[in-house]
């Protein structure tokens, strides 16, 4: 499970509570879905060769002084040889097939020499890698299984509030299918090196979780846990999970392609500031300047222009830079983007072709 380290500043909240409670009444237990998808989660062992060289010895000839006859005493040591030695790791995935395609993150199987996957009735089976993606963090793993495997289905990711009921099931600490519960924490999330915006929720989960699913309580599959917060590299309550929506994209890309194909724009973004005239600070933390659109580019045949204020990109608002490259990150290839602008103050909705990256392009 990834791990880093912010900076977090300690504030109070005060609530006021008036009127009567709309809160739904939790259930009273979480057993008939745990049931139900269980046999789905699988655990996968990966084995990977790591290089080890040994400190180069003291020459104790350098601790006489040059010329001293006692040198010869003491002869060159030899250079020790490089070690390697075998490193097993522990993560988790979602069966997502009959036909045994997986999901799981792509740090749980990155330079591995072997990958087994590990069933809940403790079936063993070798997988091979169909895809990875290192921008999102997601692989696809294939099994052979001589009949029809029970297999997860994405939700709709975009349905989900803040306060919803949220299961995990995962590997930690290879605790195979560990059951956590917790809510759905923020929406939208940041989270260092990464273009994609997460799911954070309360539910415990650790090293050995990655790449394990998150559920609603409907037993859909809403997001593949990712990354924790944390000081210690343990569980603090602070979760980060690729929301299902943007998964199962980059899934349907790595199964069909073997990568996520990178998406050509043509335009040059800027972050709103201070520095920039009123008409246009109007919209800082609100929308996106494009300071330049390359001829001939997808933006440029949609008619996007220079001094456009980027405000929406497929009904979602941006407000910053990494908002417009997020959304580019997941748009499908093939298909017409509804971009809303600001130009010279008033509203335009375009329609623009999403084209691959070509190899010559910027």
């Amino acid at each position: 499970m990834k791990h880093f380290r912010l900076v977090v500043a300690s504030f109070a909240v005060f609530i006021l509570l008036a009127g009567p409670t709309l809160a739904k009444e939790p259930p009273l237990s979480f057993s008939s879905v745990v049931k139900r998808v269980s046999s789905a989660v699988i655990s996968i062992e990966t084995t990977r060769t790591v290089t080890e060289e040994n400190p180069e010895p003291q020459n104790q000839q350098d601790m006489l002084p040059p010329g001293s006859p006692l040198r010869k005493l003491f002869p060159k040591p030899k250079k020790q040889e490089v070690q390697k030695r075998k490193v097993v790791s522990v993560g988790a995935g979602s069966v997502i097939s009959p036909d045994g395609y997986i999901v799981t993150n792509n740090h749980v199987v990155r330079g591995a020499d072997s990958i087994e996957i590990i069933f809940s009735d403790d079936t063993h089976t070798p997988a091979k890698i169909i895809g990875q993606d290192a921008k999102t963090d997601i692989a696809v793993l294939k099994i052979d299984s001589p009949k029809p495997l029970a297999h997860l289905v994405f939700g709709n990711s975009e349905s989900v509030e803040v306060g919803d009921w949220v299961i995990a099931v995962g590997n930690p600490f290879n605790l195979r299918n560990t059951v956590s519960v917790g809510i759905i924490s923020a929406k939208h999330r940041k989270i260092p090196d990464m273009l994609a915006h997460y799911l954070q929720t309360d539910t415990s989960i650790n090293q050995g979780n990655s790449g394990g699913p998150l559920f609603n309580l409907t037993g859909e599959v809403i997001g593949i846990n990712t990354a924790i917060f944390s000081l210690t590299g343990g569980s603090i309550g602070i979760g980060f999970a690729l929301p299902s929506n943007e998964t199962r994209h980059v899934v349907d890309e790595l199964r069909t392609h073997g990568k996520l194909r990178q998406v050509w724009f043509g335009v040059r973004p800027a972050d709103i500031t201070e520095e920039h005239s009123p008409s246009i600070r109007t919209y800082k933390d609100n929308g996106v300047l494009i300071t330049e659109v390359t001829i001939g580019s997808p933006a440029h045949g949609g008619g996007l222009k220079n001094s456009d204020i980027v405000v929406s990109f497929n009904e979602k608002r941006i407000k910053t830079v990494d908002d417009l490259k997020s959304a580019l990150l997941f748009a499908r290839i093939g298909s017409n983007a509804k971009v809303r602008v600001v130009r010279n103050g008033r509203n335009v909705e375009l329609s623009i072709l999403i084209k691959e990256k070509p190899e010559t392009s910027n």
